[in-house]
């Protein structure tokens, strides 16, 4: 059975104010959030990141083994209940972050106060044709990332658009170190994941998303469909692919500034109402 204690997760928490609770994507970790979560606490937000199931430093209850997407959305929904917050959060996820995030203000609804996105999933319908493909040999997959060696995965790493854009080195090696952190068994989450697009229009929180006009990963005309389906929600198109939170931090950081400072003020929270 898997074991959903929330006791070993990873996760930081930093500075004061509204909470903002930063989402990674699959394969990924926390520190994907350094840049962000350092321009929001000193912008006056508290800033609290978890590395999901089976990545970074947290748990891995199925080694080598089949993860499901209700695993990982099991072991955040208990961990962000178990943090008690005394305000009402603001969730920003990037890709899987997102689709955990839209499943929670689905089922939690009073627990949020906002939710802003990046390339955001919802729907294996948005994933890219080579993708799909590699869904169906996911064993090869799970072997690819245990033995491929980080130098690999940095080089294949190179390019994060269609446009030919370059990723920085520095980001590259950052996501490396994070595709070698993770159990390979968490690729399953894809294909265990449900079409979240007839509920959507019960997500009554304001939304944000935004995402890179040159997605390799996820259909770039799939995010405005996501827009129409929710009742409150804006847009921004920025340069690149998949990653807009690492590739052009500078206007992603402003606009989840500027949406947070939007929202209505949390009474009697310091910096926020007094």
């Amino acid at each position: 059975m898997t074991d959903f204690s929330t006791k070993a997760t990873n996760y930081i928490r930093r500075g004061k104010g509204r909470p903002v609770i930063l989402v990674h994507g699959i394969c990924g970790s926390l520190q994907q959030w350094d840049r962000l979560g350092g321009d929001l606490t000193n912008a006056g937000y508290e800033v609290i990141a978890p590395d999901l199931l089976g990545h970074g430093d947290s748990p891995r209850p199925r080694p080598d083994g089949d993860y499901h997407v209700d695993d990982v959305y099991t072991h955040f929904e208990r961990w962000l209940d178990a943090l008690q917050l005394e305000a009402l959060p603001v969730l920003v996820g990037h890709s899987l972050g997102a689709y955990l995030s839209l499943n929670y203000a689905l089922r939690r609804r009073e627990k949020i106060a906002g939710l802003f996105f990046a390339s955001p999933y919802f729907s294996q319908g948005q994933l890219s044709r080579p993708i799909r493909t590699s869904l169906r040999n996911l064993e090869f997959g799970k072997t690819l990332l245990r033995l491929a060696p980080q130098w690999t995965i940095r080089s294949a790493l190179r390019f994060t658009g269609s446009n030919g854009e370059r990723l920085p080195r520095k980001i590259r090696n950052k996501l490396a170190r994070d595709y070698k952190k993770i159990d390979p068994g968490v690729i399953e989450y894809a294909r265990t994941t449900r079409n979240l697009v007839p509920q959507l229009h019960r997500v009554d929180a304001p939304t944000m998303v935004v995402w890179g006009e040159h997605d390799l990963t996820l259909a770039p005309e799939s995010f405005p469909e996501l827009c129409r389906h929710l009742p409150h929600a804006g847009r921004r198109e920025l340069p690149g692919g998949h990653l807009p939170h690492l590739t052009h931090p500078d206007p992603f950081n402003r606009s989840v500034i500027e949406f947070l400072g939007a929202l209505r003020p949390v009474p009697g929270l310091a910096g926020f109402g007094d």
